[in-house]
């Protein structure tokens, strides 16, 4: 029985994972379609901060209808299922805005980075690594070592020089 509910659990998370890459889609496919549209570029930060700031609102109106129509949910759990049955209604609809909404806060989070920072910092560690991830090692011609590399015998003669 224990091996069941650690292999539910493991289901979760990768469900959770592809949820979370799924999600990720949207918000690429929403921050294409804003840029296709041509938008003035973010500026300064605070420009950014005042996008951010008006889509956080939106945001936060579309979570205060859900609370709205959960208490409501609740107030009429004691009458019977066909108010319930609209409220759930009205609830997914609700949680649908929500889902938009911080969608399209993403998107435009991601259009100050672009704007203003050009490239992620993490885009630009990576630019300079091959796909694998691991950076390319610099070629040594006539058995000279790389730019910044010294042979052990050359550093143990300095040392013994300033010993003396």
């Amino acid at each position: 029985m224990s091996d069941y509910e650690q292999m539910e659990m493991e289901f979760t998370l990768q469900r959770d994972r592809d949820l979370k890459g799924n999600v990720g889609i949207c918000v690429d496919f929403d921050h294409h379609e804003i840029m296709a549209d041509m938008p003035a570029a973010v500026r300064n930060r605070h420009e950014g901060y005042g996008i951010a700031a008006e889509h956080f609102a939106k945001l936060q109106a579309c979570m205060k209808m859900a609370n709205g129509d959960m208490q409501t949910y609740l107030r009429l759990i004691p009458n019977g299922e066909s108010g319930c049955i609209q409220t759930a209604g009205t609830l997914y609809n609700s949680a649908l805005e929500v889902a938009a909404a911080a969608i399209r806060l993403a998107s435009q989070a991601k259009r100050i980075i672009s704007d203003l920072y050009g490239t992620t910092p993490l885009e630009e560690y990576t630019a300079g690594t091959d796909e694998e991830g691991f950076e390319e090692l610099e070629e040594i011609e006539d058995g000279e070592p790389a730019e910044g590399i010294q042979d052990d015998e050359e550093e143990q003669e300095e040392a013994h020089n300033g010993k003396e």
